[in-house]
């Protein structure tokens, strides 16, 4: 976060405008118990967004992301209150959770919570089915579905349903669109109403990403991709 606050601080410096930029970031429960050992759960989180926020150099976030559920659901919940205290105070615009075991958790959550989860972030890999259910709630709810490991998880040659983005039916479609497989499955993964999350130091890489929505995926194609898919979920579970 300090880092990613040093950068801030430079754009900001060079006329950027601090709405113009995004801004996501965690609460932790491990670290934020680290911090503050002996503190109530609501207290811990409540310093770990102070932290952040300074660590940052800003006055809020734009999104506030649960890094995962506590092993109780009470403990969840008190989490989630101390959250939505900084949406009142205006520290955060919205809250979100990430790696729920289920969507029966996620739906607990939700049920439960007074600011709803705007955003649900989790693995995209064949092993959850690449969380089909869970995203068709999410849209049915109006909740960003983000997904993380997009690529890692699915670029391992050789590994039965996790092979993906470097099979050759990706290979011959990112010729087709002459873009790299890797921003075709950003492309095809977008078409899902998925937002996916990557990070790279490589600029020339980061460029690339950031073309991704420019590729006019067919219906067609997407759905050679859907199929390939769908493939890969069944070979991961017979594995």
């Amino acid at each position: 976060e300090s880092d990613v606050g040093a950068a801030l601080a430079e754009l900001f410096a060079s006329g950027v405008k601090r709405e113009s930029i995004f801004i996501q970031t965690k609460v932790n429960r491990a670290y934020a118990a680290e911090l503050n050992p002996n503190a109530s759960i609501s207290r811990q989180v409540e310093l770990a967004i102070a932290k952040s926020l300074s660590n940052l150099g800003v006055d809020y976030v734009d999104s506030l992301v649960l890094h995962s559920p506590y092993e109780e659901h009470e403990h969840t919940a008190e989490a989630w209150r101390a959250m939505e205290e900084a949406v009142r105070k205006g520290l955060a615009r919205q809250l979100g959770i990430s790696n729920v075991r289920s969507l029966n958790q996620l739906k607990e959550v939700h049920q439960a919570a007074a600011v709803k989860p705007a955003v649900v972030q989790q693995r995209f890999y064949a092993k959850t089915g690449f969380e089909r259910e869970m995203r068709a709630w999410c849209k049915e709810e109006h909740i960003y579905f983000q997904s993380f490991w997009t690529l890692t998880a699915n670029s391992k040659q050789g590994r039965a349903g996790e092979d993906a983005v470097v099979s050759a039916t990706m290979q011959e479609l990112a010729a087709k669109y002459s873009v790299t497989p890797q921003v075709l499955f950003f492309r095809f993964v977008m078409s899902l109403g998925v937002v996916p999350l990557t990070g790279t130091c490589n600029e020339t890489r980061m460029r690339e990403d950031l073309q991704a929505h420019r590729v006019l995926l067919s219906d067609q194609d997407a759905d050679r991709i859907s199929d390939m898919l769908a493939h890969n979920v069944s070979e991961s579970s017979d594995s």
